[in-house]
């Protein structure tokens, strides 16, 4: 008969399972489940019978002692977990995903964020990132990149010092005319448009150009 594959109590109030003689699963007085194996489920896996349920996947790395968790918490949130610090935090009420460190797309990044990869074309331009703005179709929609800083000593709150925009140029549907606007920010005051170049290659400054060397006015 098979000898090596039995179930029963290892001590009080601890409740075994062997295979192959190897404990294959204990549980133990806490109700603490241990598999020595993979464990696979066609199903769900349900946290529940208790006011703040989780659901923690860990893996300790031998060779850097670190744990990696995958933490599933009872509020919807989603932790995913580097040594005990939690490195992407996913909100379940808003879904919005939170770094703790640098984020790479397609490399190993070297600033807070960096993409690599295949360049898109388009006419002369070319890219690999693309911002689009979901507003409606109307006269002056457009996405853009605003840079900001800390402005107060002694507090970490950012303010907005300038900015790059681009905008639709009419409000006709069909037409894709577009302008880019570059924008600083006075003291006491909002983001303006200081230099916009339109569809045609115009550039409009808004203040003075002051220039360094000879300006050359071709004539026609």
């Amino acid at each position: 008969g098979d000898d090596n594959t039995k179930f029963g109590f290892s001590a009080v109030d601890t409740f075994i399972v062997h295979t192959g003689g190897t404990t294959a699963l204990t549980v133990d007085s806490s109700q603490n489940a241990t598999f020595a194996g993979t464990v696979t489920a066609a199903g769900d896996i349900v946290a529940s019978g208790q006011a703040s349920p989780t659901v923690r996947i860990t893996s300790n790395d031998a060779s850097t002692g670190r744990a990696y968790s995958l933490i599933s918490r009872y509020d919807g949130d989603f932790d995913i977990s580097n040594a005990g610090t939690s490195s992407l935090l996913i909100d379940g009420a808003t879904n919005a995903a939170t770094f703790a460190g640098k984020v790479g797309v397609g490399t190993a990044p070297t600033t807070q964020l960096q993409v690599r990869g295949a360049i898109t074309t388009l006419g002369d331009a070319r890219y690999n990132l693309r911002l689009d703005d979901a507003t409606t179709m109307a006269a002056g929609v457009g996405a853009g990149i605003v840079f900001g800083g800390q402005y107060i000593t002694g507090n970490t709150t950012p303010t907005n010092f300038a900015a790059v925009w681009s905008k639709k140029e009419n409000a006709t549907s069909g037409e894709y005319g577009g302008e880019l606007h570059l924008g600083t920010r006075i003291d006491n005051g909002n983001i303006s448009s200081d230099l916009i170049i339109n569809s045609s290659g115009n550039a409009t400054f808004a203040g003075d150009v002051t220039v360094g060397d000879d300006l050359f006015m071709p004539s026609g």
